[in-house]
């Protein structure tokens, strides 16, 4: 995601939900047992905010069969065995909260066997067969909902001994999953360490300044502030923490007043902000900036934006922004039976810009196809996709937060303990699981 957003549509996905109204013929109590050749299938590719909500709601509300009769089964497919949970994904990589509390079980989520789940990697699509090729074998599909999310803009190493440009792929951390944020944890653990032992001071820089930069930067000063610092007794003037931002702006799709916050909130805490400059390299003593400056640090941190993820770029479409273009009704265009959602879609802002990729844009997806397959099976018009802005909420540490209530340039917000608090409660109430919400409380009680 470009930002892990603060504010989602609830994961109680039987509240409020209308549309059932819409189609009733459709969804039958049961999802009864069919053969897998006499049934239509529809399989979701991915699991992240946009797949598990459309699971979710397809395996309460159906629909359980098509218009000629047909029974209905649901396949979600993905290469890990839970859903994570990506707004604690800042307090994971700041050690505020175990990583286990941040993930949720998809035989949790999806309990009563109604949509089946398969872990296994996915290697392609084959549109004119209607077939998705995993590691595992072939799996056909009659509807197809493309979830696969984005991929982080930071190069990748090819091969054993070659080198990105600038050499970011080696020495840059990307931060995208569950994954990135242990590493990012346990780097600056062995970074600290390292530092005591050689009386050096400890520079942290992070590449990027939208959302998901800014509540980062924030989360690893207390970290490394509150943490590491005193445990490995480095001084408060031997840490320096430093972001990157390319644009003279922070949050650039935010209203100013949170570039304006979060610019006073860093002066506070004496975060460095470098404006209107690039990472453009990195060894394993410097971070190179595009205007011929450096910054002597040993740790870099990549937040710098989202790009196509190698599934979409192989399918051999062209791209807008690194995202595939879809209709209204969130269709690939020319491929009715292949629908898309998440990271992967572009979604224009209506000023000609992509929206910004978020959780809530993600869910809200979900539960609209969740409504056009519905319409889809049942022989009826497809509905348009329409998004309702939920609002921001971004944190600024332990104790501070600016938060937008809604949409539009009048939207109420405050900032402050306030913000956070609400923060944090709705990141308690959002993630799924009982343990997990158990969990996460004890451990942000106990930071």
């Amino acid at each position: 995601m470009a930002a892990f957003p603060p504010i989602y549509d609830t994961m109680n996905d039987g509240s409020n939900e209308g549309w059932l109204r819409a189609t009733p013929h459709v969804f039958q109590a049961g999802m009864g047992v069919a053969s897998e050749h006499s049934a239509l299938h529809i399989v979701i590719a991915g699991g992240g905010f946009a797949g598990v909500r459309l699971a979710r709601l397809l395996a309460r509300h159906g629909p359980r069969r098509d218009v000629a009769g047909r029974p209905v089964r649901v396949t979600l497919l993905d290469r890990q065995r839970a859903f994570t949970y990506t707004p604690l994904l800042y307090e994971v990589a700041a050690a505020k909260i175990a990583p286990e509390h941040a993930t949720t079980p998809y035989r949790d989520l999806l309990w009563d066997g109604s949509v089946a789940v398969r872990q296994t990697t996915i290697t392609g699509f084959d549109r004119e067969r209607r077939v998705v090729h995993t590691e595992d074998g072939e799996i056909p599909y009659d509807r197809l909902v493309l979830a696969v999310g984005a991929a982080s803009t930071l190069p990748h190493i090819v091969g054993a001994h070659s080198n990105a440009p600038g050499g970011l792929a080696a020495h840059a951390l990307p931060f995208m999953n569950l994954p990135d944020a242990e590493a990012i944890r346990a780097r600056l653990t062995t970074r600290f360490r390292a530092a005591a032992h050689a009386a050096e001071s400890v520079t942290i820089v992070v590449a990027g300044g939208g959302a998901k930069g800014v509540e980062l930067i924030f989360d690893l000063a207390d970290f490394a502030e509150r943490r590491l610092a005193p445990a490995y007794g480095i001084a408060p003037d031997q840490l320096r923490l430093v972001l990157v931002n390319g644009d003279d702006r922070l949050m650039t799709d935010l209203p100013p007043y949170f570039d304006r916050d979060a610019r006073a909130a860093m002066r506070a805490r004496g975060i460095r902000l470098i404006g209107g400059r690039f990472v453009v390299g990195a060894d394993a003593d410097r971070v190179y900036l595009d205007d011929g400056r450096s910054i002597a640090a040993r740790t870099l941190i990549w937040t710098a934006g989202i790009t196509a993820h190698p599934l979409i770029r192989a399918l051999g479409v062209p791209l807008v922004d690194g995202a595939l273009r879809v209709t209204k009704q969130l269709q690939r265009p020319g491929f009715p039976t292949v629908y898309a959602a998440g990271d992967c879609v572009y979604m224009d802002d209506g000023r000609g810009k992509r929206r910004p990729a978020t959780a809530s844009l993600a869910q809200q997806q979900g539960r609209f196809l969740a409504r056009a397959l519905a319409a889809d099976l049942a022989g009826e018009p497809l509905p348009a996709f329409r998004y309702a802005p939920r609002g921001q909420i971004i944190k600024l540490g332990d104790g501070d937060a600016i938060a937008q209530l809604g949409g539009g340039p009048h939207a109420p917000h405050f900032t402050g303990r306030a913000a956070h608090v609400l923060r944090d409660g709705l990141d308690l109430v959002e993630v799924p699981g009982i343990a997990q919400k158990r969990g996460a409380l004890r451990d942000l009680l106990g930071r």
